[in-house]
């Protein structure tokens, strides 16, 4: 881990785009190159491809403990490389290639969106003179990086800071894409992952969004529109307050906004591959091409393993489809939809199998949206349930659906611009392409609305990603539709109008990230801290360690110390179904009791190699009662080994 202000943090940078172009760009663009695009479509394709095509094939070794062939992987693709490049023709190959004119607010839009994006992420792990400084997404940000950690030590991973319990039920190939760069070419596992990594990502969110709408060919009006949506579009849950008379209130959100995406790691993956989806999709549909069905399968079928709810749009989506091309006998289309339900299944089934699945959860997201007291509407809840209460079931209904209207409205913002359709404006996207994309954000609504997880619970409200993605495709379609049509004046109005209104929540979190940083508030670790973490690094071998507490020592004792621990609660290990119970009353009973004998025996039955403790005098004398060997003192810790 290096500080920004060392150079080595940006010679390692540099390092890492050439690792990019050789373990991203090349696989991609070894895949796509016949599909004869332009030098930016070609790019950005080839960067995205091979980002999942690196991760696929991580999985694929990983389970056949095959690892090693990952080497073999990248520099079998670099000879390929070599071997296309008709060397005594690369200068004239350079000069055919065309730049076009860069769109000066396209691209201004992508560096402004960049930024903000960055700032909810970009400062997690930074090393300055005391120690380490986390900024944001806590804890979600330290459980990240510990499962990419595992992923860099042994696959299938075992649950971050859990030592012999693998992780089941949750989505790692964005974590498996970082890890196998860090495996393969030595990359630093703080900075690759929070900094190189999100700059890459961020810059490929606005890239690939401008491909699509080169893609769909909707004119430059649609690209701006289009890409400004996928950076600032928020929530105007804000205004709700204000009009019940209490004022402007940002406390309240119920979806993560376009500028805090980073706080899931795995959600920005699957954002950018899904829009890259999008774009070979569209294409298959115009060409009817084999290679793009395949290339359309293996994007859209790996989705499921960056992030199940954003997967699970494609395939809503492309389940309709598959209907109508059953129903016309048209089986050359349906190929590569089955392809993508195969990739997607050989995915899912290996980790999610012991998934819970959904429970029918009525209205009871938009019940509890309508009872938070910020809002000022927490009285119309109580009329329900007084209605409720004297089986008034119509009102019952009745309310039900005001606080669906008000919950769908307010969170969607400027999205909802998106229903301002006419028959030519759906006319200017193809039948196919509507029926998998509407259908997809109308199912993926349903499960987000009404159901709930037997894991994970309202996590179920990440169905809902849905609404950003293909909302900011038709509320960009419907704005440039319109605004053509009406006086140019009246146009310039609206424009202002949809723009203050779409970043008023983007800047507002923007604006107090920044001030948090500055003030560095978030979590610091010290030096005396990290330098007990660092010491277990040391220590050559993997034996399990015991950590005092409910804190994040587990979990830092992962990813710097990498050890594995015998319990940590941290990154909500219950959600995937983890019972920890039985792990927390042997910690409590080692920790508490005064039996010597059974203690040791608790210890040694568990495998428990090394005890962590803070410099806590009660504590210590406890652990030295046992006669185990202190290896390791500072002013905040100490390390036992166990004899």
């Amino acid at each position: 881990m290096n500080s920004p202000l060392d150079p080595i943090f940006w010679i390692t940078f540099v390092y890492f785009l050439i690792v990019v172009f050789i373990a991203y760009y090349i696989p991609g663009f070894l895949l796509i190159r016949k599909l004869k695009l332009n030098f930016l479509n070609q790019l950005v394709l080839s960067i995205i491809t091979g980002l999942v095509l690196l991760s696929l094939q991580g999985f694929l070794f990983g389970y056949l403990h095959l690892r090693i062939l990952s080497y073999f992987y990248v520099f079998f693709c670099l000879i390929l490389y070599i071997k296309s490049l008709p060397l005594n023709k690369i200068k004239s190959a350079i000069k055919r290639i065309k730049f076009s004119k860069p769109d000066i607010i396209t691209s201004s839009i992508i560096i402004v969106g960049t930024f903000i994006q960055l700032t909810s992420v970009w400062f997690n792990g930074i090393k300055f003179k005391d120690g380490l400084y986390f900024c944001c997404g806590i804890p979600d940000t330290l459980f990240h990086l510990a499962l990419t950690n595992e992923l860099i030590n042994r696959f299938p991973p075992n649950e971050p800071g859990i030592s012999g319990v693998l992780l089941q039920n949750y989505h790692y190939l964005s974590n498996l894409s970082v890890s196998e760069l860090i495996r393969i070419f030595n990359l630093p596992l703080i900075n690759t992952e929070y900094q190189y990594m999100t700059i890459l990502l961020s810059i490929l969110l606005g890239l690939s969004t401008v491909v699509l709408a080169n893609i769909l060919e909707l004119g430059t009006q649609f690209k701006r529109w289009f890409v400004f949506l996928i950076y600032f579009a928020g929530d105007i849950l804000f205004l709700l307050p204000f009009l019940n008379g209490k004022g402007i209130n940002f406390g309240l959100t119920t979806l993560e906004n376009a500028s805090s995406l980073w706080i899931s790691p795995p959600r920005f993956y699957s954002i950018v591959i899904f829009i890259c989806a999008l774009s070979v999709f569209t294409l298959w549909l115009k060409r009817k091409d084999y290679l793009l069905g395949l290339v359309m399968a293996i994007l859209m079928g790996s989705l499921i393993g960056f992030k199940i709810y954003v997967g699970a749009i494609a395939l809503f989506g492309l389940s309709i489809l598959a209907i109508k091309y059953t129903l016309q006998k048209n089986f050359k289309m349906l190929i590569p939809i089955i392809l993508t339900f195969l990739i997607s299944f050989l995915i899912y089934y290996p980790v999610n199998k012991s998934a819970g699945g959904l429970i029918f959860s009525g209205f009871w997201r938009f019940e509890d949206f309508a009872a938070q007291p910020i809002l000022g509407i927490s009285n119309l809840e109580l009329a329900r349930r007084v209605y409720l209460d004297h089986k008034s079931l119509i009102r019952v209904l009745e309310y039900d659906l005001i606080f669906g209207f008000l919950y769908i409205f307010f969170s969607s913002g400027i999205l909802l611009v998106g229903l301002a359709q006419t028959k030519n404006s759906l006319k200017k996207l193809s039948t196919d392409f509507n029926i998998m994309a509407i259908s997809g954000l109308l199912i993926s609504c349903i499960f987000g609305f009404f159901f709930l997880q037997k894991t994970g619970g309202a996590n179920s409200s990440q169905f809902l990603i849905s609404i950003y993605i293909i909302g900011s495709i038709y509320a960009a379609l419907a704005i440039s539709y319109w605004t053509k049509r009406v006086n140019k004046k009246v146009a310039l109005v609206i424009m202002i109008l949809l723009i203050l209104i779409a970043s008023t929540r983007v800047l507002h979190d923007t604006y107090f990230r920044i001030e948090n940083i500055a003030n560095k508030t978030g979590l610091v670790l010290n030096n005396s801290k990290l330098n007990s973490y660092k010491y277990l690094a040391t220590i050559s071998n993997n034996n399990i360690v015991l950590t005092f507490g409910e804190g994040t020592d587990c979990i830092f004792i992962n990813f710097i110390g990498n050890k594995s621990t015998f319990d940590c609660n941290v990154g909500a290990p219950v959600d995937r179904g983890v019972d920890l119970s039985k792990r927390s009353k042997i910690k409590q009973y080692i920790f508490s009791n005064n039996n010597n004998i059974k203690t040791r025996q608790l210890i040694l039955a568990n495998n428990i190699s090394y005890i962590y403790i803070p410099n806590d005098k009660s504590i210590e004398n406890n652990i030295k009662s046992l006669g185990f060997v202190k290896l390791y003192q500072n002013s905040s810790s100490a390390i036992y080994k166990v004899n």
